[in-house]
């Protein structure tokens, strides 16, 4: 214990200090900035000193010092607090935690919030990172910036978009005090500069802007923030407000097709989820010599194994209920590198003969189902995706990325060894191999007659790899 806290004092009184720029003459204030994991302080400097030249402040940045380059809860308040009064001394300043601000860079990110929420500190810029932790920019006390790039490969612009979710939900005065801003072009390792900085084998994705446009972006941003947060003048406060207004508008359009794809794996309403648009429109398309209505039922796995489509030939139109489950990968410490869509969707539907028989058309029943109509859903779900990207995702992912090839659906003969099935998604080839899996039975089979199940791709998970996964990594 006492070598632990000779570890947390030494790393207290390193660090980097850089005064204000001279001629800045508004209030003074203390930026702590907490590095990323393995990335020395050093390589931040850069950065700080161009936040420092965009914000009117008189504005004293902190970089402390961590072991081995990498902050951990353990250390993170004293070498926080640690820093603030080094600065205090250094300056003759006489401050209050109403005028420290902290950021954090990736992982410094993560342990950031909780000095900010225990030490009453200003407020809490999260650069390539976001609030977690147990806690939440809806709730929290204290104002947020979170300010991810378009091409960070840590911190999924995926990730960052269901933090801009959060803040298009709260009140539209709260949002200036939670922006939620994504960079066009900055990487992950743009937030500092001489280092490409990878984590557990995740590397970062390359670049559309130079270290010096990226840290003006982010100067920019972080200083309206800074504004807007110590209530500077009318005029200045209006100026910031227009720039966040300006970026949202981007972030909006960037992000809003991957939201709504990642809704549509989960929504409760027929015309929302995606298993039953593929129903509906690839397993029996409804027409006008075939009409049905839809509904759907959304389980989780422990619920999947004893649901199945069903079919109310009584009711006018005929009802088809669809089953519907979204398989995520396990992510309990809400890790920025593992993927946000769903890693394939479970669809349990009605087959076009079974919904034929319901109808009572002439000549259904007894027919064999059309095959492949799983791999049919999954080229369903990439248009789907093309069209609801914006125009330079689509454009950098065809001329970059890697592509998507369709292969045959994978038949499952039984309900159990179709729930122990998996989407192939083989990224190991390019381009990358896509296939379903499916269960198709005859309206004449003794066991669940007429259905035509599918483990298919989101949408969503195609809009992740069009942005992030299929994209060249920064050299």
């Amino acid at each position: 214990m006492l070598a632990f806290l000779g570890l947390a004092r030494l790393a207290a009184c390193g660090g980097i200090v850089i005064e204000p720029l001279p001629e800045k003459t508004g209030p003074v204030k203390i930026l702590v900035y907490v590095h990323g994991a393995f990335v020395n302080e050093k390589y931040y400097q850069s950065a700080c000193r161009a936040l420092q030249s965009a914000s009117p402040l008189k504005l004293w940045v902190g970089l402390p010092s961590f072991i081995l380059d990498t902050p951990n809860p353990g250390t993170i308040t004293s070498a926080v607090t640690g820093m603030v009064t080094k600065i205090t001394k250094q300056g003759n300043l006489n401050v209050s935690t109403a005028d420290v601000f902290v950021a954090g860079h990736s992982l410094g990110g993560v342990f950031a919030p909780a000095v900010v929420k225990s030490k009453g500190y200003a407020g809490l810029l999260e650069f390539g990172s976001y609030v977690t932790q147990g806690q939440d920019i809806t709730t929290t006390s204290y104002p947020v910036l979170t300010l991810g790039g378009e091409l960070d490969g840590l911190t999924r612009v995926s990730r960052i978009a269901v933090e801009y979710a959060k803040m298009v939900s709260l009140p539209a005065r709260e949002r200036l005090r939670k922006p939620v801003v994504v960079l066009p072009g900055v990487c992950h390792s743009q937030f500092c500069e001489g280092v490409n900085v990878t984590s557990f084998g995740h590397h970062d994705l390359a670049p559309e802007v130079s270290w010096k446009e990226a840290h003006e972006q982010i100067a920019s941003v972080a200083a309206a923030f800074l504004t807007i947060t110590v209530n500077q003048s009318a005029a200045a406060v209006a100026e910031a407000t227009h720039l966040f207004e300006s970026h949202w508008k981007y972030t909006d359009q960037l992000v809003q097709g991957f939201l709504s794809a990642k809704g549509a794996e989960e929504a409760t309403s027929t015309a929302n989820n995606w298993c039953a648009t593929v129903q509906t429109s690839v397993v029996a398309p409804r027409n006008s010599s075939s009409e049905y209505t839809a509904s759907v039922r959304v389980v989780n796995a422990a619920e999947l194994a004893v649901s199945h489509p069903s079919i109310d030939a009584a009711s006018a139109p005929v009802g088809v209920g669809v089953v519907s489950h979204a398989a995520h990968a396990l992510n309990p410490i809400d890790v920025s590198t593992v993927p946000v869509a769903a890693t394939s969707l479970t669809c349990e539907m009605s087959s076009e003969d079974a919904i034929a028989l319901a109808r009572k058309q002439p000549g259904a029943g007894g027919k064999t189902p059309q095959p492949n109509r799983c791999r049919d859903a999954n080229a369903a779900a990439i248009t789907a995706a093309e069209l609801m990207v914006t125009a330079p995702t689509l454009a950098r992912f065809k001329a970059k990325g890697r592509a998507f090839s369709m292969v045959d659906d994978e038949v499952a003969h039984t309900g159990v060894g179709f729930l122990s099935s998996s989407l192939t998604f083989d990224t190991s080839s390019t381009p990358v191999r896509v296939g379903g899996v499916a269960l198709a039975t005859a309206t004449s089979a003794s066991v669940f007659p007429g259905v035509y199940q599918c483990i298919v791709l989101s949408p969503a998970k195609a809009i992740e790899w069009m942005m992030v996964d299929s994209l060249p990594v920064l050299a």
